[in-house]
């Protein structure tokens, strides 16, 4: 797993390797998203957060949120 705090401290990029996990199914990769989601600050009209699934250094599945007026864009 890594992480990158991006946009002065106001984003977190976290990147999860796919090779390194149980396999997940999407409802489950999902799931966890929902779970970050909960867990992070809001802002208006900008997301706070992105979760990258890879595979050899590409981005398999993603998800995103933050944004207070959208709560469900990412998903």
């Amino acid at each position: 797993m890594t992480f990158e705090l991006q946009d002065d401290f106001q984003f977190l990029l976290i990147s999860l390797e796919c090779e390194m996990l149980p396999k997940l199914t999407q409802d489950e990769r999902r799931e966890l998203g929902r779970k970050i989601n909960r867990l992070m600050p809001t802002r208006d009209d900008e997301l706070t957060w992105m979760l990258n699934f890879t595979s050899s250094r590409k981005v398999e599945d993603s998800y995103f949120g933050g944004d207070s007026r959208s709560p469900e864009i990412g998903f």
